[in-house]
């Protein structure tokens, strides 16, 4: 947490006290305001206090499994989400958290029993989730027809779910190789134009999704469209400069269209950013060999052998 917001929170917490003040809902909205500052340490031991005090808020236990999803102790989440619903068997986003909680596990059948209670929520915002996680459950069991729908239930449900638009606008930008008739490799699902018109549509309702630009950027290269790519692939890098594969793509770009010394910039960027991703240090192999320098190629060429060893 920044100093500043500590300092807040710190008086909040004596005036809290000295005013006697000792309702149900002090914690929570303490843990909620620590959860905004991303001090999820914090915010867990707010809501340990709120749970001692409240031992059966259920909002208090679906807060701490969210904590605890962000510091990767996803047993302990799963823990807590399933004591909320034991409190609140009405808690529908309390489903979908354990059903995605349980996908992620590979426990797919429980993922499916959780999502089934999930999707009965009056909410249009919860249905239109527990629709995305359907569809990237099918996804990955390369059921893409399949995921596909689910993408368009999910916007039907809540139009204004950003991450509705784009993950209909991934599954119409992803080169899949289903099988035809003929043997021959067919991208069924491919369309840039539906592609670009999903991936414009989340950006005009989360323009800080990092993600939504760079996507469009893929998109707007695959059509030949550098301008209008390298415009999005920057501003995907400005939003999250840390994100070593941002750089990687945009080297990709530079490289295609023979800016040799930009594709290098970008590739020791991404090596930088992300030192253990074989894929960096094979394409910038390939602009050291563009450009001559084939010592340091094989240097790469060699480094990039041993992180795949590694993975």
């Amino acid at each position: 947490m920044r100093p500043l917001a500590r300092f807040i929170c710190n008086v909040l917490s004596i005036v809290l006290v000295f005013t006697g003040c000792r309702s149900k809902v002090d914690n929570l909205e303490l843990a909620k305001y620590e959860i905004e500052q991303r001090d999820f340490l914090g915010a867990i031991i707010r809501l340990n206090m709120q749970l001692q005090n409240y031992p059966q808020s259920d909002t208090a236990y679906f807060l701490r499994s969210s904590c605890y999803t962000k510091i990767w102790k996803d047993s302990l989440a799963e823990l807590d989400v399933a004591k909320a619903i034991q409190i609140n068997p009405n808690y529908h986003e309390a489903y979908l958290v354990l059903g995605s909680l349980r996908l992620s596990a590979d426990d797919t059948t429980n993922a499916v029993l959780n999502f089934k209670k999930a999707i009965e929520s009056p909410d249009k915002r919860i249905v239109s989730n527990t629709f995305i996680e359907i569809g990237r459950m099918r996804y990955f069991a390369e059921k893409y027809q399949s995921a596909l729908n689910c993408f368009k239930d999910a916007i039907e449900a809540d139009s204004n779910n950003s991450m509705a638009w784009y993950y209909h606008g991934l599954s119409k930008s992803r080169f899949f190789t289903a099988k035809g008739e003929t043997g021959k490799i067919i991208y069924p699902y491919l369309d840039f134009d539906r592609a670009k018109f999903d991936f414009s549509k989340t950006i005009s309702l989360s323009p800080e999704l990092a993600d939504a630009w760079f996507q469009r950027s893929m998109v707007y290269f695959n059509i030949f469209n550098d301008s209008a790519g390298m415009e999005d692939i920057n501003q995907a890098i400005l939003l999250a400069p840390a994100y070593s594969y941002y750089y990687l793509g945009r080297a990709h770009q530079h490289l295609s269209l023979g800016r040799l010394n930009d594709a290098l910039n970008d590739a020791n960027a991404a090596i930088e950013r992300g030192g253990k991703d074989p894929n960096a240090f094979e394409e910038r192999a390939i602009i050291f060999n563009r450009l001559g320098n084939y010592k340091a190629a094989q240097q790469d060429s060699l480094q990039a052998v041993r992180l795949r060893s590694l993975q």
